[in-house]
């Protein structure tokens, strides 16, 4: 079906479960990564793309989940969950300076709520270290 129409959400969706019930990881990740780049709705392919990023840090591969998130938030800007772990991800292995500019952007895009609240928390942090 996928292939007949690939930006038909259902098929991907049947296909990303059915290989993440069946322990199929690597390539659920590679499903959830063409999903997000083929769906209509870019909703739809935000979501696959933080899907695909969640895969990518389970397996360790914090490279590939940065990408998938940046993209996700790419696709929808307003997708708090992915910021969060954008922002999180970030304060593992970038500067402080690329962290803050990153929750920045973040609490700049996003609605006031739960998500927005852990970005700001860390960036408060971020900023009373620096002594700002």
């Amino acid at each position: 079906a996928i292939s007949l129409s690939p930006a038909l959400d259902v098929a991907h969706e049947w296909l990303v479960r059915t290989l993440e019930r069946s322990a199929e990881t690597e390539r659920a990740r590679a499903a959830l990564a063409r999903w997000s780049q083929q769906s209509a709705n870019p909703g739809v392919r935000a979501r696959a793309a933080l899907r695909a990023a969640e895969h990518a840090m389970a397996a360790g591969e914090e490279l590939e989940a940065r990408e998938r998130l940046a993209q996700a938030t790419e696709h929808d800007p307003e997708l708090g969950e992915a910021w969060v772990l954008a922002c999180e991800l970030a304060a593992r292995g970038q500067s402080e300076g690329a962290v803050r500019s990153l929750c920045e952007r973040a609490l700049s895009a996003i609605e006031p709520g739960v998500h927005s609240a852990r970005i700001a928390l860390r960036l408060a942090r971020l900023l009373e270290v620096a002594g700002d």
